[in-house]
């Protein structure tokens, strides 16, 4: 019964990144991330001092925080406020 607990362990901590993994994975500093954590904006768990992130969670993060590109005519506008400012 104990080898299956374990199995499931490594396998939740297979998924399991620190903030020197996840920094990158995300496209920012660790400064930011650590920032991030303290703020509550973003999930994590933490294992005693240590702070790790679930691989899931990060993608949810990234999805959560899209915003999506404008069609093709508002960049066009925004060419003539700016050739207008000139």
């Amino acid at each position: 019964m104990s080898s299956s607990n374990d199995r499931e362990a490594d396998r939740l901590m297979a998924h399991k990144l620190s903030l020197l993994e996840a920094a990158p994975l995300l496209g920012v500093s660790v400064h930011t991330l650590r920032a991030w954590t303290r703020e509550r904006r973003i999930s994590f768990h933490r294992l005693g001092r240590r702070i790790v992130f679930d691989r899931d969670d990060l993608e949810a993060f990234l999805r959560a925080n899209r915003i999506a590109a404008h069609g093709r005519g508002d960049s066009n506008v925004l060419l003539r406020t700016e050739d207008a400012a000139r």
